[in-house]
Order: structure tokens, then sequence, then C-alpha cells
């Protein structure tokens, strides 16, 4: 999910691929900047439903459509100089 574990972007070998995934819609580009910089693949992948987020004690819990985020990675890797 979207962090800042993110920066580690910079440390990936080439031809490696990133995908971002936002749990909700949002327009934060600084690590597709960061992978495009660095001649990375990259893809973000959105939550499409904010109302099934899940929140208790311990944070949030997003669903995630796994067929999309594969989509996303493929995407992703296709993207790579």
């Amino acid at each position: 999910m979207h962090g800042a574990a993110l920066t580690h972007t910079i440390f990936l070998p080439d031809g490696a691929a990133v995908v971002e995934m936002f749990p909700r819609a949002g327009t934060w580009r600084v690590f597709q900047h960061l992978a495009r910089m660095r001649g990375l693949g990259h893809e973000s992948w959105f939550n499409g439903d904010e109302g099934a987020i899940r929140t208790d004690v311990n944070g949030e819990y997003i669903p995630v459509d796994a067929a999309a985020v594969a989509a996303a990675f493929r995407k992703a890797v296709a993207g790579v100089r």
C-alpha cells in the first residue's frame, strides 16, 4: 500500500517495476516521478470502493481487487525502458 517505504524505489535494480497502491483516489505522484527518473516501470492502483474500507483500533483494511492489481503489474513491467 502507498507509503514512505516506496522511497526504496531508488535502490531497485534496472528493469524493475513499481505498482503504487492507493487506498483512496489521489494525485500524489512523487513515486511515479522517482520511478520514471530511474527508468523503472510504474503504475498506480486506486481502491475503487471507498465504502468497503473498514477501520478499527488497529488501522484501516482496504479491499484489493487482485485481478486489477495483476493487470497493473503487467502494465508496469511493460513500461520498463
